[in-house]
């Protein structure tokens, strides 16, 4: 079961990041990709009826981890995301793999995404906790 409370140290993730090698080469994403990863991201952070103008909009991810979110749970939870994220009409299609970690604090989301202008898709992968809905990757 999901939903155990974890009080993180910044000065110890901060430590943890330092010891990280960095990446050996980084291609620079389109510009519009930006866009479209960081309205995503807000997508699944933003919990629903939180805006007033469009009261369908978002769903936020951080609440499956204190809602004490079974396997079945989270096995839906690809689809609930996907049916959230193709609401966008920049999106052409779509696929979502969720991965809780072993300890249930947190979710990993790989996200492949292919622009309905280009065609030519992209791949996010969010990490989830009960903080922050955080884009870890993007390729």
């Amino acid at each position: 079961v999901l939903g155990q409370h974890v009080d993180l140290d910044v000065d110890e993730v901060a430590g943890a990041a330092r010891k990280l090698p960095p990446p050996k080469t980084v291609k620079p994403n389109e510009p519009k990709e930006w866009r479209l990863s960081g309205t995503q991201v807000r997508r699944l952070d933003t919990p629903r009826g939180s805006m007033p103008d469009d009261p369908s909009y978002g769903i936020s991810l951080r609440s499956y981890l204190s809602a004490g979110t079974t396997t079945t749970d989270i096995q839906r939870l690809a689809g609930v995301i996907r049916n959230e994220l193709v609401k966008d009409d920049r999106v052409e299609s779509l696929s979502v793999t969720v991965t809780p970690s072993t300890a249930g604090d947190a979710l990993t989301v790989l996200l492949s995404i292919t622009p309905a202008d280009s065609g030519i898709p992209f791949t996010m992968t969010l990490a989830v906790t009960s903080g922050a809905v955080l884009l870890e990757a993007i390729s």
